[in-house]
């Protein structure tokens, strides 16, 4: 049974929200703050034990650390209790310019909790993004066939993470008291299909096994209503040492890895600003500026344009 996991690969799943129960400056209205209250007061932060081991099935502490992260965080209220996914997203940071970012994607509003449905109506499209891009019968087919597998994959992934959840919120005990741990077994002994560099009874690592995971449920960006709790922008900046001519770009992630074995990092917040801080690329990393036509001295960083509802970390 797994209670933590003592490899060199750690992931720690932060949720970023933060509520103000002294006035609506979060922009949540009367009706979301009362979804909330019962959401918290149901499944979220109320837990009447510790939290419980899983079953080690060979080598699959990699796998039970990442699911453990993963199942103490926002998720799984959202898979227990659907009316909570438009609450929580309220809670990530420039949502607009997320939407903005995704506007090719399906186009169904991720903030509306009419649609019961964890993977929304309609997510099964023939994913060319533009018409342009499908010139062939037997093209549409392979790309319906590969969506359906997505969506078979993630419907998979989602009914059983969905009953791992109601197992770890409400564990059986045993004939002598005791709390008996949660087999994620079925997800765990069933790794190939997250991903097929995965194998089963092969030890793996713990990130590569939480961004298949993520990926499969998410349907690489298009099942709206999940990929909403852990999308995020992040935008790289070039600005040129000559001019001052920027250049702009933003790209989506679901997880950062931070460098840890800086003497300037003392803590998670310093392992952000070494993350987001400036360098200088000269020599020989110069860049070509667009502005001046020719190889330039720039300076470089990055910034968390959007911050998702579940900040994924990998240290």
């Amino acid at each position: 049974t797994d209670h933590h996991h003592h490899g060199s690969t750690q992931e720690l799943a932060c949720s970023s929200s933060q509520s103000n129960s002294n006035s609506m400056s979060d922009g949540l209205d009367a009706e979301d703050h009362a979804s909330l209250s019962i959401a918290t007061q149901r499944s979220i932060y109320v837990t009447p034990h510790p939290p419980v081991g899983l079953k080690n099935w060979g080598n699959t502490c990699y796998a039970n650390a990442a699911l453990q992260c993963l199942l103490s965080t926002a998720l799984a209220s959202a898979l227990l209790d659907p009316r909570c996914f438009v609450v929580f997203r309220r809670y990530a940071s420039n949502v607009k310019l997320l939407e903005l970012q995704h506007q090719n994607n399906d186009p169904s509003d991720p903030n509306n909790d009419s649609n019961k449905h964890v993977i929304p109506p309609g997510v099964v499209r023939d994913g060319s993004g533009d018409a342009t891009s499908v010139s062939t019968s037997s093209t549409k087919r392979s790309c319906k066939s590969k969506l359906r597998r997505k969506s078979e994959a993630c419907q998979w992934l989602t009914d059983e993470l969905v009953l791992l959840c109601q197992q770890y919120r409400a564990p059986t005990t045993s004939f002598f008291g005791t709390i008996e741990p949660v087999d994620p077994g079925p997800i765990t002994r069933n790794v190939t299909r997250l991903s097929k560099c995965l194998q089963v009874g092969r030890q793996e690592d713990a990130h590569e096994f939480l961004r298949s995971l993520l990926g499969t449920l998410v349907m690489d960006g298009q099942n709206r209503k999940l990929s909403a709790l852990f999308d995020g922008l992040l935008e790289s900046a070039v600005t040129c040492c000559t001019c001052g001519h920027s250049s702009l770009t933003r790209d989506r992630y679901m997880d950062l890895s931070l460098e840890i074995d800086s003497p300037d990092c003392k803590d998670l917040l310093g392992a952000l600003r070494l993350f987001t801080r400036t360098e200088t690329l000269s020599k020989d990393n110069l860049v070509d500026c667009e502005q001046c036509g020719c190889r330039r001295q720039v300076t470089k960083g990055l910034r968390l344009a959007t911050a998702p509802t579940i900040l994924v970390l990998h240290l």
